[in-house]
């Protein structure tokens, strides 16, 4: 974990899973290790909640799916391993950067909202009922910096139709802290 201590607020601030120069290759076979190995296996438990107010548990994983033989084809893994596609380029760096946090942050993370499938003709849509949000307001600090930044993490979960849950984690800049 790179928690490097509390801000002045109590907050955990993060830093970077890998030594700074890191190329994209090597992290991306640690974070598709750590799909396949770990987070796969091991369920994330949060609340959503009903229309009717309600509260709902469930367990979501992330999908281990990857074809080496076609690094391309587009699959959760895949996207998690080039930082989602959400926000800039640095907001990717920075969700990459995490990978090592990713099940914690996940855990932190707030309901938010939840909406329907909307019919997008990709694989990693097939199958998905409806989508439920989940955020979380973290501090991270650049290598070599003293201040921390504030990200707002993304927890996408897809509710499949056979009722299970996958999800997917991103970070992008926010430009007020929580």
């Amino acid at each position: 974990m790179a928690n490097k201590g509390l801000d002045k607020n109590g907050r955990p601030v993060y830093e970077g899973n890998f030594p700074h120069g890191t190329p994209k290759a090597a992290k991306h076979r640690r974070i598709l290790r750590l799909i396949q190995d770990v987070w796969s296996k091991k369920p994330l438990p949060l609340d959503i909640r009903e229309p009717d107010g309600t509260t709902r548990r469930i367990e979501a994983r992330f999908d281990p799916a990857y074809d080496p033989d076609n690094p391309r084809a587009p699959t959760d893994a895949s996207k998690l391993m080039a930082g989602n596609r959400h926000g800039t380029s640095k907001d990717q760096r920075v969700t990459l950067d995490l990978a090592d946090d990713w099940y914690e942050i996940a855990k932190g993370a707030a309901y938010n909202y939840s909406k329907p499938e909307d019919g997008k003709a990709s694989p990693t849509h097939s199958n998905v009922r409806i989508w439920h949000y989940f955020v979380n307001d973290i501090l991270f600090r650049e290598y070599g910096q003293v201040e921390a930044a504030p990200y707002r993490v993304t927890i996408n979960v897809k509710e499949r139709d056979d009722g299970t849950f996958v999800y997917s984690i991103s970070a992008e800049n926010s430009k007020k802290r929580a």
